[in-house]
């Protein structure tokens, strides 16, 4: 992967520590990475390739989880970077026959259907991976319709404090929407801008605490933080 200037400048990037700083790009741009960003990585290979223990590797990799940034399988011992289809995204039909080829290798097959549905949402033409993986055109015209119609407000929010949306981002933001009032998720995104805790597992924290509180409306958690 080739980087952009602008990954330097990325808002989620810049509150990283030097040494996670150092462990994304590896993840990144390791010999494992693939067209498709799915590859299989062995913590005894990425220790001796970064030149950290296997403990340090792993406490690592599973910060970056909790960031949302990684999806992880224990078992395969593959990744998947979340925000690979935004800055390599699938540009021609040689390239999709070549992605493919890639994720027919694959052995999480959930890791192969998010990143269908991530290029769904960005709205990338690859009728050839649909057809393989029997994604039917009216499912792929519904996913793009509720990527386009899933909180605008939340999204603009995200982008201007939190950093570059990701198609994995847009379906956390759209799937709290579910449970919880726009309004509401909007509070929680402020709150951890606020507390200089830009990551989405702080929100769902402040989600969840709200959940278990049984506030439903941002008038009651206003009411409570004046009472607090």
């Amino acid at each position: 992967m080739a980087l952009q200037a602008n990954f330097w400048q990325d808002h989620f990037v810049l509150h990283l520590t030097p040494q996670e700083r150092y462990f994304y790009l590896y993840l990144l741009t390791c010999s494992k990475t693939t067209e498709c960003g799915i590859y299989e990585l062995p913590m005894q290979l990425a220790a001796i390739e970064i030149g950290y223990n296997r403990d340090v590797v792993e406490n690592l990799l599973e910060r970056f989880v909790t960031y949302g940034k990684v999806l992880y399988d224990k078992t395969t011992k593959e990744l998947y970077l979340v925000d690979w289809v935004c800055y390599n995204p699938v540009t021609n039909a040689n390239m999709e026959k070549y992605v493919l080829q890639e994720l027919q290798r694959v052995k999480n097959k959930e890791f192969v259907y998010t990143y269908l549905y991530d290029c769904l949402e960005e709205e990338l033409s690859i009728p050839l991976l649909l057809k393989h993986f029997g994604i039917h055109s009216e499912e792929a015209c519904e996913i793009s319709q509720e990527a386009v119609s899933a909180g605008t407000r939340l999204s603009d929010f995200y982008e201007q404090h939190f950093g570059i949306l990701s198609p994995h981002i847009k379906e956390e933001l759209a799937s709290w929407t579910e449970s919880f009032a726009e309004e509401l998720v909007l509070k929680a995104l402020q709150i951890a801008q606020e507390n200089g805790e830009m990551t989405l597992a702080y929100v769902k924290e402040i989600l969840r605490d709200w959940y278990e509180k049984g506030y439903t409306t941002l008038s009651e958690v206003e009411e409570a933080e004046v009472t607090f």
